[in-house]
């Protein structure tokens, strides 16, 4: 049975960075050396807006932060698009050499509190620094069925 006591927080949002200064939420988490691992994460600012960025923490028992990515490595869509207000839940996949797919979830409001969900695919050519949307459109939207 888990300890919730032993419990250890390994991230917390940073007040001095914008786009991830109140909250940090769903992960995907890479190996990029034998000590470090990347952690891919959606962050909120006070605008209540996500966007995915990363940061690297240290791969012993008691991990330290190592460093935050400053920009988002995926910002909102542009406006009028399925994702104008807000991208999460990364996942990364390694095609081949420095080509890496990260599939996500963007989103744009809908009404009273609801939030219409699609999925968006951006490609990195550099291994994971920079990535670039395939599409204003999302690759998965919504179907009859």
């Amino acid at each position: 049975m888990f300890n919730y006591d032993t419990r250890r927080c390994i991230f917390k949002p940073d007040e001095n960075v914008d786009w991830c200064s109140h909250y940090a939420g769903p992960v995907y988490v890479e190996n990029i050396s034998p000590k470090t691992l990347r952690v891919f994460f959606s962050g909120t600012a006070k605008d209540r807006v996500s966007r995915i960025g990363y940061f690297d923490i240290s791969s012993a028992l008691e991990p330290d932060t190592v460093r935050l990515s400053h920009a988002p490595v995926l910002d909102i869509g542009q406006m009028g698009c399925f994702d104008e207000n807000g991208v999460a839940y990364p996942w990364l996949v390694q095609v081949d050499g420095d080509t890496v797919f990260l599939y996500y979830t963007g989103w744009i409001k809908g009404g009273i509190g609801v939030f219409i969900n699609a999925v968006g695919l951006a490609i990195s050519q550099d291994n994971g620094k920079t990535f670039k949307r395939v599409s204003k459109a999302p690759i998965l939207g919504r179907t009859p069925d």
